[in-house]
This record gives structure tokens, sequence and C-alpha cells, in this order.
């Protein structure tokens, strides 16, 4: 008897959370992965195709990264298709990097798409100059979306409203319903801090007493962390430090912003921390900040909010009060709210006061953010590929 197809993933960079859909992919039949960039040693026996690496450092390379992988991916997708003779698996694209949905009908085999992100709705979180310039790119980006996202066998995407944003690309309410499912994503399980290395990372940034909040992340055009920056001088002493973990396009022009302001005792910059050092960051932290622009409440639900969360460390939701992550924070009662706007300074400033002040508001916020982790456990991967297979 032959062996059965390969089941075929593509997805430029394998984290933690992806690692646990391939694993849960691989207990169903053989997998060949198409990826790129160091691949968490947790991955299962697999067959690999390495495709150019995710650079984000920069804005240019970032898009020059994206467009290296999309390229390559085009290829494969296209000559594999062509040089089959017999029955192929199905296929399931990920939407990273953004143009990947796009090409998934050059494999000539029956693909479904994961959409972490939903594109063009992304590009909302720019700014009303830059989508006034992308306007052809987002007409035509909406245009193929509406056949590729149509012709999916399966759709399955992070929010009921993700999923609302996708009907304009089905002829019908019974084809989106057949086809679009929500599986919400989960917490990449974190290594136990050391003993003591939580406290002595409090002392060495929070001796004073002060909130520790960190964001942890890409620091991106579409992560708005503007209120929490204004809000800051206007605490009372001793006031908050925050912590911005990572790389991206506005960490230079944060820098300098912060630099001139006279802020860099209240902000610091870490570069990208390992599991092991993210475990114990998010272990002494009172918040863990996750920002979305507003336009972005249907396109967005960042995974780093459910990493935080199984961590045990309540979130700040920067985001519209209409997008899933606001919901959850409300619905579990694990941290606090604000809109993206700059007039969400002042309250800001006044909630987080309070919250300085009072312990036991503290531990309750901790409670709620373990209980939201218990709904977004690990296996939520097994119901993604049971959806995708089904």
């Amino acid at each position: 008897m032959a062996d059965p197809p390969d089941l075929l993933l593509v997805n430029q960079t394998v984290g933690p959370l992806f690692a646990d859909v391939v694993a849960a992919a691989a207990r169903r039949g053989p997998v060949t992965l198409m990826a790129a960039g160091t691949l968490p040693p947790s991955l299962p026996p697999l067959r690999l195709r390495r495709g150019p690496a995710y650079r984000r450092t920069s804005v240019p390379l970032r898009l020059l990264t994206w467009a290296g992988f999309s390229l390559w991916l085009a290829w494969r997708l296209w000559h594999d298709g062509r040089r089959r003779r017999s029955a192929a698996g199905p296929l399931l694209v990920v939407s990273n990097p953004p143009l990947a949905p796009l090409l998934a009908p050059l494999a000539r085999r029956p693909y479904s798409l994961l959409l972490y992100d939903l594109y063009p709705q992304v590009l909302a979180g720019l700014g009303p100059g830059p989508r006034l310039a992308l306007a052809p790119l987002i007409a035509l980006w909406q245009r193929l979306n509406r056949r590729v996202v149509g012709g999916a066998e399966r759709v399955i995407t992070l929010s009921a409203p993700m999923a609302e944003a996708l009907r304009p690309c089905f002829g019908s309410e019974a084809a989106w319903a057949r086809t679009v499912r929500v599986v919400p994503p989960w917490g990449a399980p974190l290594p136990p801090p050391p003993p003591g290395a939580v406290a002595a990372f409090r002392q060495r940034l929070a001796a004073d007493g002060a909130l520790l909040l960190i964001y942890a992340g890409n620091l991106g055009f579409s992560h708005p962390l503007e209120p929490l920056l204004e809000a800051l001088p206007l605490l009372p002493a001793p006031g908050a430090r925050l912590l911005l973990v990572g790389q991206g396009g506005r960490r230079p022009q944060l820098q300098r912003r912060l630099g001139r302001r006279g802020l860099l005792r209240q902000v610091v910059f870490l570069e990208t921390l390992p599991p092991e050092g993210l475990a114990v960051a998010l272990a002494a932290a009172d918040l863990a900040v996750v920002a979305l622009a507003e336009g972005l409440a249907a396109a967005s639900l960042p995974s780093k909010t459910f990493t935080a969360l199984a961590a045990g460390c309540p979130l700040l939701a920067i985001a519209p009060p209409a997008s899933p992550l606001v919901a959850l924070v409300e619905h579990h009662g694990c941290g606090l709210t604000a809109p993206p706007g700059p007039e969400a300074a002042r309250p800001l400033a006044a909630a987080l006061a309070a919250l300085a002040a009072d312990p036991d508001q503290r531990r309750r916020l901790a409670q709620g953010a373990r209980r939201a982790a218990l709904d977004h456990t690990p296996a939520r991967a097994e119901d993604l590929i049971d959806q995708w297979l089904s």
C-alpha cells in the first residue's frame, strides 16, 4: 500500500504556537513544512523545505524578506504543482508573510488558510495618509482575496469579528458558514523561572516600588504605544517602568523621541529575550502591554496576549473598544484597557496610579489572567487541525 501523501504546511516563521500546530498535524500523518529561520527544537520529525528568513530590524528589511519568501514560495508551489503526477495531501498556508495566502492556488491541490492577520485590513493601522497612497494596492488585494479566500476548502481565523470580516469573500451566507472557522490562539508555555530570578529582575528594574510594565514583541506601526508613553510622566512617584523588548521599524524613532523628552529612565529598551528570559520578565511584571491601532479591531489578535496570560501576567490592552482583545480582558477581568487615541493618556494614568496603590486589585487581575489562560491552552492546536482536515 502506498504511503499517504504529506500534509503540507507553510509559515515563514515558526514560533512555539505554530510548533504546536505542526506537532498536532504530525499526529495525523507525514508532514512537509515550508518555513525559514530558526525552528523550535520541539518540532517532530518532518520534511523541511527552507526558504528565505524573516528579518524585522527595519521596515525595508522586513518588506524585503517578506518579498523574498513570497517569491521563493510562489516558485516552489508552482513548480511542485506542475511536476506532481499523483494525489497530493492538503495544504495549509498561514498569513505570514501577508502575500502567502494569495499564492496557495499555485499548488494545484486542495488548500486551506490560517489567517492570523487579515490583509489588506491590517493596512488600516498605517493611518489615512498611507492608506490613501496604497488605495490601488488595497483594492487589488481585496479582489484577489475574494477569489482565493472564497476558493479555500477551509479558512481558520482567530476571533468572531475576524470571521465576520471575511463574509464579502464568499458568494453566499451558506458558503461562508461552511468554510470559515474560529479557533482562538493559546499561550506558549514558558519554562519556570529559576528560584530568585524574578525577585532579582524586579529589584534591578523597579526597586523603588514602581509598577513594572512590559511590551514584548514587534515595535511596529500598528502597535500604538502613545497613550502609555504620554501617561508615564503623569504618574505620581514612584511611577512606572516600561520595558520595550524586541525590534521593529519604530524602535529607533521611539528611542529618539523618548530621549528628547527625558523618559529613558522610565522606558528601558531590551533586546529580544529567549524563552527563559521572557518567563522571568513576565513573572516580574505587573502588566503586559498589548497594543492595536484603530481600525484593527477585526483584523488581528496578537499571540503575545496569550503568552502573557499563560505566565499569569495581567494585560494592559491599548485597543479599540470593539476589539476581541478588549472583550477578552473585560470578560475574564484580567487587566486594564485603554483606547489607542491620544485622549486616553490621562484616564490611563489615573488607572495605573490606582493600580499601583491597590495590591488587592493587582492580585485579582493576576487571578483573572490565570483563569483566562485555562481557556486558551495548547489543546486548541488539536482543534485547529481537526477543523482543517474535517
